[in-house]
């Protein structure tokens, strides 16, 4: 009898625990060609769980295109489906290179009615000649979006190819969208050539400009081909840049040392910046050659095991060769940092922090912070910087961030002079605001992947951490967490470029469209929106 009870009341206790856990839930849908409909098989469905490092669920389609995730947490995720051959797409994606909406699911959920669609990737060809006809090879072709990387609106490359020996050239692998496409042949000989042949190809830009400013976009379809995009290319008075390069550490040239133009404001993956030359001596002297007139950056780079060495200087071209350039490689700065928490907060450990340098050629640099927050990013370039922490918790925003006394959220890290000031103190609040709501079309109904974008009032739209984005969910629901006290604008759209609305020109022309919101710390507020088609 006792031994019937114990058995029963470990039972009920099992049972009871059992009933604490919350429901799980399941996703379920397909996968297809979204010109045909028809199911496609093998395809990868990922689905990632928000706020959870390393938790993922994955399923291969089947036959009819069928997806299936059982046993899943309640929670927010985000759901992808991609298959090769074709355009990788976020549950919720508009266009590609945007982000997804967040899939939520409540305890006991059984969602049924997922439907990837699926888009073949793009093709542009054409082909590269000279001023006559005749074939060149070796020409590379460059297929480019707008980008637009901290407010700047940049060329970016996306993917490319080479002109064959007929001129030929295919550049595959493309999402649907709008090109901008470059050609940029090989130098013709090497460095050292003599002074007589100082006339050469140059890169040009569809239709057979010079100019990016002045390049007209193709439309690529779905899957489509863009046929044509042929290049006349005709030769153009160069010159040369030469100059020496040494290493101030070390007092003499080290192999592995790179020198390259980047055409200013050209971004860092438009055409122009690509290595020309090397060092081409044991006492440092580079050359380069085929350099069209214009406004570049010179840059030379050096990295060992450990050490990286930088050097920049701005340069302008005209119609004389630039001699006697003298270009002085500096160690990278190692800038120590420390984060914390205004009150008691979370976990600090892996949090990335990340200098983003404002200008074409420095790149950015990253670090881990560990779990007493502190952090050190290490082979820093001398530039100007901005900072962003990645990896907070919903409700979290960066309070406040200080370098040398200077506010670095407001006015950057100026580490142009080599000279850091100080260790980064950055203090992070678990006080967010948070803003959500429902995006309507003209017609009232929802508006699913919709973009929504939360802008800082106009005094300061140059501190870019203090804006937000989110994506519409299939009930065009949006959830803006972590907002920073302040006055704010609410945007939506159902098609934007991503990151458009960090130019300032471009958020100008809808300004009167957005619905104003003062964000106090902990405050919650609820917005409906119109999205601008």
């Amino acid at each position: 009898m006792r031994r019937d009870a114990l058995v029963y009341g470990l039972c009920f206790c099992g049972l009871a625990a059992l009933g604490q856990q919350p429901e799980r839930c399941a996703v379920e849908g397909q996968v297809l060609r979204a010109a045909s409909g028809e199911p496609l098989r093998k395809a990868q469905v990922l689905l990632r769980k928000l706020d959870a490092r390393d938790q993922s669920y994955s399923s291969a389609t089947d036959e009819r295109g069928r997806f299936l995730l059982t046993d899943l947490e309640p929670g927010r995720y985000t759901l992808s489906a991609e298959r090769n051959g074709y355009v990788p797409q976020d549950y919720g994606q508009r266009r590609a290179n945007q982000p997804g909406a967040v899939l939520t699911l409540q305890p006991g959920q059984h969602l049924g009615d997922i439907v990837f669609r699926l888009v073949p990737f793009g093709v542009i060809s054409g082909r590269a000649a000279d001023e006559d006809g005749e074939p060149i090879s070796r020409v590379r072709i460059q297929a480019m979006r707008v980008s637009h990387q901290s407010g700047r609106r940049e060329l970016m490359a996306v993917a490319s190819g080479t002109s064959d020996d007929r001129g030929e050239y295919r550049v595959f692998g493309l999402p649907p969208g709008r090109y901008y496409v470059s050609a940029a042949p090989a130098p013709s000989s090497r460095p050292g050539a003599p002074e007589s042949d100082e006339e050469g190809y140059v890169p040009f830009y569809y239709p057979g400009v010079i100019d990016p400013g002045q390049a007209a976009p193709l439309e690529l379809r779905a899957g489509g081909e863009i046929q044509g995009v042929d290049f006349r290319l005709t030769r153009a008075r160069t010159v040369r840049v030469r100059g020496r390069v040494l290493n101030a550490a070390a007092g003499r040239l080290e192999r592995g040392i790179v020198v390259f133009l980047l055409p200013r404001g050209s971004g860092s993956g438009a055409s122009g910046a690509r290595t020309q030359n090397t060092v081409v001596d044991a006492q440092g002297n580079f050359e380069i050659r085929g350099v069209a007139p214009g406004s570049y950056v010179l840059s030379a780079y050096q990295a060992d095991q450990q050490r990286r060495f930088f050097s920049r200087l701005p340069i302008d071209v005209g119609a004389a060769s630039l001699e006697g350039i003298s270009l002085v490689l500096r160690p990278g700065l190692e800038i120590a940092g420390r984060i914390r928490f205004e009150e008691s907060g979370g976990r600090l450990e892996l949090l990335h922090v990340t200098l983003q340098s404002r200008s074409e050629s420095a790149g950015s640099a990253s670090a881990v912070a560990r779990s007493d927050g502190t952090f050190a990013l290490q082979n820093v370039a001398a530039d100007w910087y901005t900072l962003s922490i990645a990896g907070l918790v919903e409700d979290c925003y960066v309070k406040s961030a200080r370098f040398g006394g200077v506010d670095a959220l407001e006015h950057g890290l100026d580490l142009s002079r080599g000279d850091p000031p100080g260790p980064i103190e950055v203090v992070l609040s678990p006080a967010g605001g948070d803003v959500e709501g429902v995006v309507l079309k003209e017609n009232q109904q929802p508006a699913a992947g919709a973009t929504v974008a939360l802008a800082p009032d106009a005094p300061r739209r140059d501190q870019v951490h203090l804006f937000r984005s989110a994506t519409a969910d299939r009930y065009g629901r949006y959830v803006l967490r972590g907002v920073p006290p302040g006055e704010y604008r609410l945007f939506a759209w159902e098609d934007v470029e991503a990151g458009a609305w960090l130019d300032p020109d471009f958020l100008g022309e809808y300004e009167k469209r957005g619905e104003t919101v003062s964000v106090d710390e902990r405050g919650r507020y609820t917005v409906q929106l119109k999205a601008v088609e």
